[in-house]
């Protein structure tokens, strides 16, 4: 059989835009290598990527690399309308997370069965740790090796690392020494509670791992990486890896295909006015795709923004704004300095000298 032992890699982002697209880069760069690839998204967000992948192009440039999808937890019914934020407590949930693993499984085992002429069985689980829980189960069944993706700084891993075993073994051990047991709160804890248990369990899980990769580089935090070689026994801190798709993979400019792994049209309303700004003169605002904030929170923001005189570039998503009456000082405001858009444009049109700051 050709190519019969070529390794197959199953990638598992969370659910999250800003976790999705570092996986597909991450994906597009092992296919590239040679490896074959399952990507799996949810129902949800496998549908928006696909919306905006041009796949006929996509699999002429890889065509080892497969989608598949399960589901995210959630109703099908439900219309998952708005930012993440609106429907992330619906996510992570105990029962949802449940039903993600069932699916995960019962993919894995059709991927099994798939062992035909042109791809092997999976032999690697490549997971963001946010999802670590939902693979181990199968791989420790199976003895397929796991390696943690995380998305974001070694530090930030690092934190959420010492800040999960705080939660399981510190706060214990705080409360049953007496004087100490108001020493460490609930409160002093990061994120809210939902969220916190889900990073806290899905960090724990994410330790035993065989690997981790870190979308960063040694140069960058390199104390903090000799500490993750102390928990993980082999640590891959190739980033930043949207540079390296950019460097290493060669694209048709003739071609229009969107590959990284957007899910959501973009707004390109910006590029004349970004060619008529002078250099190192523009602020870059964006809130991401999780923030959702009060109105009370964006008017103050807005109006420090308007009244620092700077010029700036603001995205926000129209569904991150609660309610939609602007005062007209913030819109005069807006028009003379800066401009508003809905989503940011490719990273291929950003005029890196223009910023000022981020």
């Amino acid at each position: 059989m050709e190519h019969s032992d070529t390794p197959h890699i199953l990638a598992i982002p969370f659910p999250a835009e800003g976790h999705i697209k570092p996986m597909f880069n991450l994906a597009k760069l092992l296919s590239h290598r040679g490896h074959r690839i399952t990507f799996v998204n949810t129902h949800h967000n496998h549908n928006r990527l696909l919306q905006f992948t041009d796949l006929p192009s996509f699999h002429t440039q890889f065509p080892d690399f497969l989608f598949a999808s399960i589901t995210d937890g959630i109703p099908s019914d439900d219309p998952r309308k708005g930012a993440l934020l609106n429907y992330l407590p619906m996510l992570i949930t105990p029962s949802a997370r449940s039903l993600v693993a069932k699916e995960f499984r019962e993919l894995f085992l059709r991927l099994l069965e798939k062992n035909g002429d042109r791809w092997q069985q999976p032999s690697c689980i490549i997971v963001d740790g946010l999802m670590s829980t939902i693979v181990m189960g199968v791989a420790q069944e199976f003895r397929i090796p796991v390696i943690a993706f995380r998305t974001y700084s070694a530090t930030c891993t690092w934190v959420t690392i010492f800040m999960s075993k705080l939660a399981q073994e510190g706060a214990q051990l705080l409360r049953s020494n007496q004087g100490l047991e108001n020493l460490l709160r609930n409160c002093d804890f990061p994120y809210p509670g939902g969220m916190r248990d889900l990073i806290v369990e899905e960090t724990l899980a994410m330790t035993q791992a065989s690997a981790i990769i870190l979308n960063t580089f040694e140069q960058l935090e390199p104390s903090i990486i000799t500490k993750l070689a102390t928990i993980f026994p082999k640590v891959y801190s190739i980033g930043p890896i949207h540079t390296l798709c950019k460097t290493m993979i060669t694209t048709n400019s003739n071609s229009s295909p969107h590959k990284d792994g957007r899910l959501r049209k973009e707004d390109r309303s910006c590029i004349t006015w970004l060619d008529h700004q002078k250099a190192k003169s523009v602020l870059y605002v964006s809130f991401g795709t999780v923030v959702k904030l009060s109105h009370e929170q964006l008017m103050e923001f807005w109006h420090g923004l308007v009244n620092s005189l700077k010029t700036f570039l603001l995205v926000l998503q129209k569904d991150l704004i609660i309610q939609k009456n602007v005062p007209i000082e913030l819109e005069i405001g807006t028009k003379e300095r800066g401009f508003l858009v809905n989503w940011h444009l490719k990273k291929r049109f950003w005029p890196i000298l223009l910023w000022e700051g981020f």
